[in-house]
């Protein structure tokens, strides 16, 4: 954790460094810079990205190792109606007591007026129960296929997102507000994709990530509990962080994120995780735009069978087999309001 002293002294400096320089854009204090970055981030309306991102984890019951590759673009110009266009590739394994799942999944998925579109690019799955997977999904690769909201979560969590808006502000003035990073290291002005740049060297502040956990779970209606917030204290001992940020001088826009943060379960010395992110940001706030699919079939959760038996035994009737009966979205097939989907929407994340 940065020293307070050397804070205020780092403070001090660039305040000086700032005020010799006579509005000179490229002396500037980081401690300032930071700040205007989190509020350009938290206000940005639109942009285009390329990020990787791999966690590689393990403990006496698991091993994890995954790598994500996105690329896409976004716009949250409407609040209420955020956009986006991601292409997705995750790679890697899972290995567990019951078995070893491993395999490569490519998509792309949309979102455009309160509607999730999806296609499967690719899948190649091995391990356990591989060859079903590979057989359910093999009619379906290359076809887009629409899931309304309304259908993804149901009619309760569809009247929390009607005040989505309302509660995305909320969201981008808790960590406006909160100060995140302590300045470890200036590394100077380096180019990205031609824009001058300023390199920090940062880590996680705790307070303000304390502040940030207890303020998004007031939000979402949660009660904080002490023993929570001790909890998060003890990961936080855990994390070593390498963080590296790189903000336009002109405009304070996040051009490129690095980060690496290695860590453990304070509570089982044997668990240990690996973290790496890289995210590279261009087109900031410009005219973006997202286009639904125009051929997209309605997805219901039935056809996973009708695939699975339709590909297997091509004259089989799943649903006079016994096999397919009530299944919704909102039931059995998808029930997500215990895995999160309440306190995202209440929080009015997207």
């Amino acid at each position: 954790m940065f020293i307070k002293k050397l804070l205020s002294a780092t403070l001090v400096s660039c305040c000086i460094l700032t005020l010799a320089g006579c509005g000179d854009k490229t002396k500037q204090d980081p401690i300032e810079v930071l700040s205007k970055m989190t509020e350009k981030v938290v206000d940005l309306e639109s942009g285009v990205f390329d990020a990787s991102f791999s966690i590689a984890g393990n403990s006496p019951e698991s091993k994890v190792d995954l790598q994500f590759k996105l690329t896409g673009k976004e716009d949250k110009s409407d609040l209420a109606k955020p956009a986006f266009d991601i292409n997705a590739n995750v790679k890697g394994s899972v290995e567990m007591k019951e078995g070893k799942y491993a395999g490569e999944i490519g998509a792309e998925i949309i979102q455009k007026d309160k509607s999730l579109y999806f296609k499967l690019n690719d899948i190649k799955m091995d391990g356990e129960m591989a060859m079903l997977v590979n057989l359910m999904a093999d009619g379906y690769k290359g076809k887009w296929y629409e899931m309304p909201t309304s259908t993804l979560l149901g009619d309760a969590n569809m009247q929390k997102l009607d005040k989505q808006e309302e509660m995305m502000q909320a969201v981008r003035d808790v960590i406006a507000e909160t100060p995140l990073f302590d300045l470890r290291r200036d590394n100077g002005i380096e180019k990205i994709n031609d824009i001058d740049s300023f390199h920090y060297t940062v880590g996680l502040n705790r307070d303000g990530v304390k502040q940030l956990a207890r303020k998004m779970m007031e939000l979402s209606g949660e009660k904080v509990y002490d023993e929570e917030m001790r909890d998060l204290d003890a990961q936080l001992d855990t994390l070593n962080q390498d963080i590296d940020l790189w903000i336009d001088i002109e405009d304070y826009y996040l051009m490129k994120l690095s980060m690496n943060v290695v860590g453990s379960d304070p509570e089982d010395e044997k668990s240990s995780y690996d973290v790496r992110l890289t995210v590279n940001m261009t087109e900031h706030d410009e005219s973006i735009d997202v286009e639904e699919p125009e051929d997209a079939a309605t997805f219901d959760p039935s056809m996973l069978a009708q695939g699975l038996f339709g590909n297997a035994l091509p004259n089989a009737n799943p649903e006079t087999m016994g096999l397919v009966g009530d299944i919704t979205a909102s039931g059995a097939m998808l029930d997500l309001q215990n895995n999160g989907i309440e306190a995202i929407a209440g929080s009015g994340s997207n």
